[in-house]
């Protein structure tokens, strides 16, 4: 984690948490979207957003089972051989 679990941390989950539905509110409001434009937004947000996480937990189940660095592109997942370069830089 950047943050450290603690206030600080909480206070910016809470203050993002609360953001991303009023931004969708008010977008529908000063009549920019529809409300299932708004909605539709929501929910491809969380499915790239839960691919993202499964993606993460897999390569870090990885990373723990082979923790040298530098490994070659054929130990990767199979699934995330594509990415190394993005791994690269997270990791």
């Amino acid at each position: 984690y950047i943050l450290k679990p603690g206030r600080l941390r909480t206070f910016f989950w809470i203050l993002l948490g609360i953001y991303i539905p009023i931004v969708g509110i008010w977008l529908i409001y000063d009549g920019r979207h529809w409300t299932s434009d708004v909605l539709g937004g929501y929910v491809y947000g969380a499915f790239y957003l839960v691919i993202l996480i499964w993606l993460y937990n897999m390569y870090t189940t990885w990373r723990r089972k082979y923790p040298k660095d530098n490994l070659p592109a054929e130990e990767l997942p199979a699934l995330l051989r594509p990415f190394r370069w993005i791994l690269q830089l997270v990791y």
